[in-house]
Parts: structure tokens; C-alpha cells; sequence
């Protein structure tokens, strides 16, 4: 794929995941529930509003933003992440090594203000999701595009307590994790709550 392909190709990717993403919007009203929270160990991001879960969504998490070091970070490339958030946006990596393009192999870039949505609508392009998500931080943003999405009325009586007890525990060893790794992406945006 030549430069002008490719520049075309994640064009086209970005219009792509902003009509998946007005579905979901109008499917589940995303931007109406005020608080978010991920557990990457679980691979969720639940929408709440005054406490109550509303939408729950498998995720993958796609790269994240650091402010400080003005780069993208592969979330194939950040060992400190579960793999199973990871693991499926590895293959875009394939593809960029199929193609030769340094953008979907190196593990981190140079970041302006677009490079992580259009390398997260790649990413949901390629591996046929739902949407993507956004979460600020700090210093950046993690992208993550979503697998499936619910209802949270729809989860089975007593899942949504004991995620909510899973998800206290992933909290703090993330952060630890986060905190002992901050030399390989400085502040990505890995904060796990939205007031």
C-alpha cells in the first residue's frame, strides 16, 4: 500500500467509525450516561449514571495518547496491559506488516490531535467492531473500541455486584502496575473513572 493508499484507506476508516458510532449512540445513547469505568481484566468499560449501570461493552483497547511525550502507544505494544484487551488489535499489526506500513507496526509514533482516532477506526475497521470510546486522562487518552454492547438490564441477576468487586481489585493493581511502568508511556491517560 503506497502512502496515498493509506492516507485514503484511514480517511475512509474514520468515516467509518463515526456512522458506527452514531449507531451506538442512537442504540444506547453513549454520550448521555455522565460516568464510565473500564476493568481491563474483564475487558468492560460499564456507562453508569448515579451509580446504576446503563451499558456494558467488551472492549479492546487500541493505543493510548501521552501529552508529556507526544506520542501513540500501541496497546500491543504496552507490556503492562492484560493481553486479552490487547491480543485481538495485534492483528492490525499484521496487516501493517503485510502492507509495510510503520504506522500499524511501530509500537509507538510521533501523536497530533488525530492519530489515535485514526488508528483506533483502523483498528475497528479491521477487526469488524461496533465503536470506539474515548477516555481522558491527565496527560492523554486510551482508545478503546467495543466488541459488543448491552444493556446493563440485561446482565444476569447478581454479575453487575460481583464485577463491581472484580473491577475495585483491577483498579488498584492496574494503578500499581501504571505506576511502576510510567517510564515506557509517561501519563498515558489510564484513569479508570469519569465524574
Amino acid at each position: 500500500m503506497t502512502e496515498e493508499q493509506f492516507t485514503k484507506f484511514r480517511h475512509e476508516a474514520v468515516h467509518v467509525l463515526m456512522r458506527l458510532n452514531e449507531s451506538c449512540e442512537s442504540e444506547f445513547h453513549i454520550s448521555s450516561w455522565p460516568h464510565w469505568d473500564y476493568d481491563l481484566e474483564c475487558g468492560t468499560l460499564t456507562l453508569s449514571q448515579d451509580g446504576a449501570p446503563k451499558v456494558v461493552a467488551s472492549i479492546q483497547l487500541v493505543g493510548t495518547t501521552s501529552k508529556t511525550a507526544d506520542t501513540w502507544l500501541w496497546g500491543w505494544g504496552n507490556e503492562n496491559l492484560p493481553t486479552n484487551v490487547t491480543e485481538a488489535v495485534a492483528g492490525v499489526r499484521a496487516v501493517g506488516e503485510t502492507e509495510s506500513l510503520s504506522q500499524l507496526t511501530n509500537a509507538s509514533m510521533p501523536d497530533d490531535e488525530y492519530v489515535g482516532w485514526e488508528m483506533t477506526a483502523i483498528a475497528a475497521r479491521d477487526l469488524g467492531l461496533k465503536g470506539a470510546y474515548r477516555c481522558p486522562g491527565s496527560d492523554g487518552f486510551i482508545y478503546l473500541v467495543y466488541a459488543a454492547l448491552r444493556l446493563a438490564t440485561d446482565e444476569p441477576s447478581g454479575g453487575i455486584q460481583r464485577r463491581a468487586s472484580r473491577m475495585q481489585y483491577s483498579r488498584q493493581r492496574f494503578l500499581d502496575v501504571r505506576l511502576q511502568s510510567s517510564a515506557l508511556q509517561s501519563g498515558a491517560g489510564m484513569v479508570l473513572k469519569r465524574s
